[in-house]
């Protein structure tokens, strides 16, 4: 069983993608790409295996687009701030169509601990989304 034990989001409103249209915040949304992970990936509130969060679109607060895992060298280098998981947002599961978990128009999420952080050196952004581009979409 799960400790339910994670923050809510309330600081600052998630942008939700609505195609345009305002959004439960009365304002115009657009595509923000965000953290996921499923609600089996916390442990005690926070993210368990930071490696199984994938960058994902909400959508009327289910997932309505997922990309490949996230990278670590990226988001786990602290080397290259700019790009830490900060807060993963937590769904029923890690796939299409699944549900945001929360409260109203609060989404849950989950830290990353910060000893899941490492330095992996300096990363050229361009040229690493070059590369990830050209591997193949399906793991061999």
């Amino acid at each position: 069983m799960v400790t339910l034990a994670y923050r809510y989001k309330v600081e600052e409103p998630v942008r939700v993608p609505s195609g345009g249209k305002a959004g439960i915040w009365g304002m115009e949304e657009d595509n923000m790409i965000l953290h996921l992970t499923s609600i089996d990936n916390i442990v005690e509130g926070r993210v368990h295996h930071p490696t199984l969060v994938k960058h994902g679109i909400i959508n009327e607060k289910r997932i309505s687009d997922l990309s490949w895992w996230i990278d670590p060298a990226t988001h786990l280098n602290l080397d290259f701030p700019a790009h830490l998981m900060n807060e993963v947002f937590v769904a029923s599961r890690l796939e299409n169509g699944a549900r945001i978990l929360g409260e109203g128009n609060r989404f849950m999420y989950a830290p990353v601990d910060r000893v899941d952080y490492r330095h992996f050196g300096k990363v050229q952004p361009v040229e690493r989304r070059r590369r990830i581009s050209l591997r193949p979409g399906v793991p061999g």
